[in-house]
């Protein structure tokens, strides 16, 4: 349980740093985060973002929780943080396509979660 903690919290940080820096030049920070352990989105409420988007994989729609257009669908664009804190295989699981994303970090190759993603088509 401690090396999962330990991929959370620096995954969170480092998700931290990426969308505090693209803020500051400008881009618009739109986080899509998987299923969680965590049933509260507390955590990433506290991140500086425009739009907090969560994807049903099972109803195969987005909705943004927090920020633009909250309420609303959402299909994601190119510049979207796509973030797996703790979620393990749900992506893979869920045949998520993942080609239109570039992986940006990855706290660690060996294991299934702590890792952020960008869209790039």
């Amino acid at each position: 349980m401690k090396v999962n903690q330990e991929s959370w919290v620096q995954t969170y940080d480092q998700l931290r740093t990426i969308t505090k820096n693209a803020l500051e030049n400008g881009e618009e920070v739109n986080i899509i985060y998987s299923k969680s352990w965590f049933r509260n989105r507390g955590p990433l409420e506290r991140l500086n973002f425009d739009r907090l988007i969560y994807p049903n994989l099972e109803a195969d729609v987005s909705t943004v929780m927090e920020g633009v257009d909250k309420g609303f669908y959402y299909s994601p664009v190119k510049g979207d943080f796509l973030v797996n804190i703790d979620s393990g295989k749900y992506l893979a699981t869920h045949h998520v396509d993942m080609t239109a994303y570039k992986e940006i970090y990855d706290y660690n190759p060996n294991e299934n979660n702590g890792t952020i993603f960008r869209r790039i088509q």
